[in-house]
């Protein structure tokens, strides 16, 4: 049987426009050639491509979106120091442990911090009655909520409104290292600290050298406590850094305090 001729191409008449069909289309593929027929003759088939192209594009600038999002949190995780990394994941621990228990907001980051003298507290008010110290005090500012929470026995202690700014008191643990040779300079430094209720000295102890001329402040809460960090360089006098020094221990405080010769 002879085959037809492949010479010209086949032109096909549509409703709105006429379109050339290749030969090899014309006679070599039947099936697409109905396929683009009903594609180009149908105003719901083309409007339904359009409507694929715009998913498909949404999808790609949604993942392309992702993926920088996930990259600028890569590179905010590895600007932070290995402490500010460990309160962060210990952070995250904590809250994930408590949302066990309740329902928490997820649209915003509470403050967290350490009740140190639950007596006191529970003194000026009775939403502390049986907190104890070591207990965590979790509040959401944005939704009026504050929580707090024993991790060791793993219990919500109380949990109400936010009716009381002292109730949002953030405490900033701190430890503080002499560097010098003079004795008694860091038991002087932690009897001023702990007179503000602001401040929870973990401990005091020598730096590993002692020979340090100013003071250091490191801050290694990650940024989470700034009015703290702030209050504490105007008490030393000096700008906080974020970097231990070369040779000195790293430590489990929000903030490092290396006493120098002044």
């Amino acid at each position: 049987m002879e085959q037809p001729a492949l010479s010209q191409n086949k032109k096909i008449k549509t409703d709105d426009f006429q379109v050339t069909i290749l030969p090899s289309i014309a006679y070599g593929r039947p099936r697409l050639k109905r396929v683009l027929l009903f594609l180009l003759s149908n105003a719901a088939a083309r409007l339904l491509i359009v409507l694929l192209l715009g998913v498909a594009i949404v999808f790609v600038w949604s993942w392309l979106n992702y993926k920088y999002a996930e990259k600028e949190l890569e590179i905010q995780q590895a600007n932070l120091s290995p402490q500010a990394q460990v309160i962060q994941k210990e952070t995250g621990n904590l809250l994930e442990r408590l949302g066990r228990h309740m329902f928490l907001p997820v649209d915003e980051k509470p403050v967290v911090a350490s009740i140190v003298d639950a007596k006191v507290l529970a003194q000026s008010n009775a939403f502390y009655k049986n907190a104890q110290n070591g207990d965590k005090i979790i509040v959401y500012v944005n939704s009026q909520l504050a929580i707090i929470y024993n991790p060791i026995a793993d219990k919500i202690v109380n949990v109400g409104p936010l009716i009381d700014e002292e109730v949002i008191q953030e405490v900033l643990v701190v430890e503080i290292r002499n560097g010098t040779k003079i004795s008694g300079l860091a038991e002087k430094l932690s009897g001023q600290l702990k007179i503000d209720s602001s401040f929870d000295v973990l401990s005091i102890s020598y730096a590993e050298k002692r020979n340090y001329q100013k003071n250091i402040l490191i801050d290694l809460s990650g940024g989470s406590k700034k009015d703290l960090i702030k209050k504490l360089e105007s008490i030393l006098g000096v700008s906080a850094v974020t970097t231990t020094p070369v040779g000195e221990k790293n430590s489990k405080a929000e903030a490092v305090i290396i006493l120098g010769n002044k």
